[in-house]
């Protein structure tokens, strides 16, 4: 039988066991597509095997004749179908054209999970399913959080429950512009699936396995300022040391957008400095409105100029307005400052932008010289339709020229400030510190809004008795977002500025940062159950500080533990498969000596069990059942959740050795060091 040279292959001799009436074989690490629709094919001595299952990246299958396939010397191979239906020059596979009638849900189009059955058995799901949708061979972009965010994304498509949405790049009628739009697979390094897309590279990355995208980032643009306000110690620190202003590289910039823009929901433009007085901010507008993110902005607003508003208004998300009084009093708490210059600009800002997508808010800052203004610039906020008003309460910081107001005084303001807002039910809605006065516009603002600001948890340790607190994490910044200083260097966030983990301006240098040790090192260290130390001096000062807890300290693991590296192989059911290092223990479990191994397996610092566990019962019943076997473990995590996306760390320990076993245990901890 001749056959066109498939688009992948791969020799599974080396890699075949016996697995009851058929064979078993790992599929390479590049995590080949499984479930139904598979197109995987399997070839015994170049003839399509009888039966075989494929369910994530074990393969089962009988051979032709059921015989010893090692013995009979005859070639196995797994590979993809032929590339003579791939699109030239792209690394897709065509599946069909949609030829079912499209349905209108506003600017957002479907089309019943019948006709996509039609040409692909696999559901459509963003989660597990390889489908591209393309306009005209030309692929529209996947939208991963929510369908929510197609409400602003045309040219970008969505699956979810078997059915597919989409908006057409101009948004015109896709029944009536005249285009194609056909289903297609990603083949790029082998099958895998693309979530990580970058329409501006041209490039598909895979997602490891349990890995999250960071959804916001914060874009650090200068360390100057305009102004010299008492309550700010930034500058007065600048000026001491005498160290120079700068603005990050719109060179710089640019990469950053066309590698992580993609895939965020909100940028922050918030820096130590003014960011408005960049001078590239209209570009960095641009880019923002460019890949349809959300833009949170905090400004001092002395420099909002036509220009700058005429991009603004443009903008979906949140600007923060930094303005502690009005009239006089402003212009003496932030100075040079010009309040006439302030007051026009944001009046102008106020009346032109649309409300439903740009919400504006005021941050001023309560000193005891600003206490008595405060009801006043309520007011004022109140007048230009400003929906939220947080007043920030001053602490003395150093180089700060202002004081705390005291307790008494701040009392009787709130008491003012109550009243009024009795009075004014149509009112902006008010916090003051932690406390909330009013809270009712912030609720009803519009999905495009809501779903993506505030955030889901804050970006700083919280208690787990804290509302806002994740169940898991301490803190959730290295999660969900990334933090750019003004050199293009990743970090964790702003307050840990000291501490660089990498690049992302390229797509090399994200995953290498994202993905990478240690960020992975430093997400296992904020687990809320493990008691790994923090990787950086900044998490643990501030661990302490927003959370009272002292500085974690490592497990005591023996000397000569291994810690198990992730991804796992599926074995089935509950088990795990994880392939020891090349100086691995000789001592696991035999066929001779099936309860030889005295290794424990712990996961994060509890030991699991029992040990020496059948490996149907690993799989069928899990709860930590694991086996030590010759140079590999099989396991199961304590709760039957995946140990690949659990977070968890597992870490396989040496015996509390005597005699023989203790001189063979430092024999090999001399061997590997």
């Amino acid at each position: 039988m001749s056959m066109t040279p498939p688009w992948y292959e791969v020799d599974l001799r080396e890699r075949l066991r016996r697995d009851g009436s058929g064979w078993a074989a790992e599929l390479p690490e590049f995590a080949w597509l499984a479930g139904p629709g598979s197109p995987l094919l399997v070839l015994d001595d170049g003839q399509p095997v009888p039966e075989y299952r494929h369910e994530g990246s074990r393969l089962w299958f009988r051979s032709r004749n059921d015989g010893d396939l090692p013995a009979l010397g005859q070639t196995v191979t797994a590979s993809l179908p032929s590339h003579a239906s791939a699109i030239p020059g792209q690394t897709y596979l065509l599946l069909g054209e949609l030829d079912g009638v499209f349905t209108q849900h506003g600017w957002i189009w479907t089309i019943t999970p019948a006709a996509l059955r039609q040409i692909h058995r696999m559901p459509w799901t963003v989660e597990d399913s390889p489908l591209v949708l393309l306009e005209d061979g030309s692929p529209l972009a996947l939208v991963r959080h929510d369908t929510g965010e197609l409400e602003r994304r045309p040219g970008w498509y969505h699956g979810k429950d078997g059915r597919l949405f989409f908006r057409t790049r101009d948004d015109s009628d896709p029944n009536r512009n005249g285009r194609r739009y056909s289903l297609a697979v990603n083949t790029l390094e082998g099958w895998t699936l693309p979530v990580l897309q970058w329409p501006a590279w041209g490039q598909f990355r895979r997602l490891p396995d349990g890995q999250e995208l960071p959804a916001y980032a914060s874009l650090g643009l200068t360390n100057k300022c305009n102004l010299r306000c008492g309550i700010c110690g930034s500058q007065h620190h600048l000026d001491q040391m005498k160290l120079p202003r700068s603005f990050t590289d719109i060179g710089e910039i640019r990469a950053i957008a066309a590698t992580t823009f993609p895939f965020l929901r909100e940028v922050e433009l918030n820096s130590y400095g003014e960011p408005v007085l960049h001078p590239d901010f209209p570009e960095i507008l641009d880019l923002i409105h460019h890949h349809h993110c959300l833009i949170k902005l905090q400004t001092n607003a002395t420099l909002l100029r036509p220009a700058i508003i005429d991009r603004l208004v443009r903008q979906s998300g949140f600007i923060v307005l930094s303005i502690d009084a009005i009239g006089p009093l402003f212009e003496i708490v932030r100075k040079p400052g010009k309040w006439a210059d302030v007051e026009d600009g944001v009046t102008a800002l106020l009346r032109r932008r649309d409300p439903a997508r740009l919400r504006i808010a005021l941050y001023p800052t309560v000193t005891r010289r600003t206490l008595p203004a405060m009801l006043e610039i309520l007011e004022w906020a109140h007048g230009l339709g400003i929906e939220f008003v947080h007043y920030h309460l001053y602490e003395p910081i150093e180089n700060g020229e202002e004081e705390e107001p005291t307790a008494h005084d701040l009392a009787a303001q709130e008491t003012r400030l109550r009243q009024w807002l009795r009075d004014h039910p149509d009112a902006p809605d008010v916090q003051i510190g932690m406390t909330w006065l009013k809270l009712d516009v912030m609720n009803a603002v519009p999905d495009v809004y809501k779903k993506s600001s505030p955030r889901p948890h804050p970006s700083h340790p919280l208690p787990k008795a804290d509302p806002a607190a994740h169940a898991d994490h301490l803190c959730q910044a290295p999660w969900q977002q990334l933090d750019f200083g003004l050199n293009g260097e990743v970090h964790v966030c702003c307050r840990s500025q000291t501490s660089p983990l990498g690049r992302a301006d390229s797509i090399e240098a994200f995953c290498a940062t994202w993905f990478g040790q240690t960020m992975q090192d430093l997400r296992q260290s904020l687990l809320r159950r493990t008691s790994t130390a923090n990787v950086l001096p900044e998490c643990a000062v501030c661990v302490e500080s927003f959370t009272g807890q002292p500085p974690r300290t490592t497990i005591a693991l023996p000397k000569g533990s291994i810690t198990l590296r992730r991804p796992f192989l599926a074995d089935g059911g509950h088990c795990v498969l994880v392939n020891l290092p090349g100086q691995s223990p000789p001592w696991g479990d035999t066929c001779e000596s099936p309860d030889w191994s005295r290794w424990t397996l712990y996961e994060d610092e509890r030991p699991l069990g029992p040990a020496h566990s059948q490996h149907v019962e690993i799989r069928s019943d899990g709860g930590g059942r694991y086996s030590h076997w010759q140079t590999k473990v099989y396991f199961s995590s304590s709760d039957n959740s995946s140990p690949n996306t659990n977070r968890r760390l597992y870490s396989l320990c040496p015996p509390k050795a005597k005699g023989v076993v203790a001189r063979l245990l430092r024999w090999w901890q001399r061997r590997t060091g």
